[in-house]
């Protein structure tokens, strides 16, 4: 991780712990409609939350989709980067402005900004994923795969050096709707990034906070821990801020191509 957010959560993890075309390697996966309840007990309207139905990449967007949005739309290259947008390690991994390592082709991009995540998904006539969306899909775990394992591996992941780098798509989670790596491959940007954090928790007094880190998380069960994790890493997070770790995926709604 890089900047601000390597800051705030290399303390959390101590104290909570050719060419480039455009072919898309990640179909979308139909989500239909689902509740999600936040592990946010204080506050009765945060208990459950009706999620409607979507869609959702089945894979983490990757360099070389990424390379050919960058052909299409040069703005957005890192010679062209404007610090509104992107801070100064926007696409720092990449060998030169528009031609990342070959080795990273088929890895999801990261250190991309939110808005450049939102200007790629919107060349696809498509959205990121809010964080209720991407939470639900995320709480879904595929049949051989108990919770007891699944947050083991979460929490394993969240144990490892940031500076170790990412792995091909396809190697993270498995899930029940057939998405592939949301957890123990990266992180990803939602859309509405800030809107649930530290000030949703429930009461809004200070020792809610806990809750996020040190002893806090042995309040509630690990998967809410992990939850706790997401949204203080999150709420780290301003727009224009690249994470040596951090990408996206896109999202649609049912019935939009």
């Amino acid at each position: 991780m890089s900047h601000y957010a390597l800051g705030w959560f290399s303390l959390a993890g101590v104290a909570c712990v050719f060419l480039y075309g455009f072919a898309i390697s990640s179909e979308m996966a139909a989500i239909p409609e689902g509740i999600f309840l936040p592990p946010f007990s204080k506050d009765s309207t945060l208990k459950k939350v009706i999620v409607p139905a979507f869609k959702l990449d089945t894979h983490p967007v990757t360099t070389q989709e990424f390379a050919g949005f960058l052909k299409r739309h040069p703005e957005w290259r890192k010679n062209q980067s404007r610090p509104l947008f992107n801070d100064a390690n926007y696409l720092q991994d990449w060998r030169d402005d528009g031609n990342p390592k070959e080795a990273n082709l088929h890895h999801p991009v990261t250190y991309v900004s939110w808005h450049a995540a939102k200007a790629f998904c919107a060349d696809r006539n498509a959205r990121l994923p809010t964080t209720m969306e991407w939470e639900r899909v995320a709480a879904t775990r595929d049949s051989g795969y108990d919770s007891i394992t699944m947050v083991r591996d979460i929490l394993d992941w969240y144990g490892r050096p940031s500076g170790l780098g990412t792995s091909k798509i396809g190697t993270g989670s498995r899930n029940g709707f057939g998405v592939h790596d949301l957890h123990a491959l990266i992180w990803e940007w939602t859309s509405d990034f800030k809107s649930w954090g530290f000030a949703t928790l429930g009461t809004g007094r200070a020792e809610d906070s806990a809750r996020f880190c040190g002893g806090g998380g042995n309040r509630g069960s690990s998967s809410d821990y992990i939850l706790y994790m997401r949204y203080g890493f999150r709420s780290s997070l301003e727009p224009h801020f690249v994470v040596s770790s951090l990408g996206f995926r896109c999202a649609g709604d049912l019935g939009s191509r």
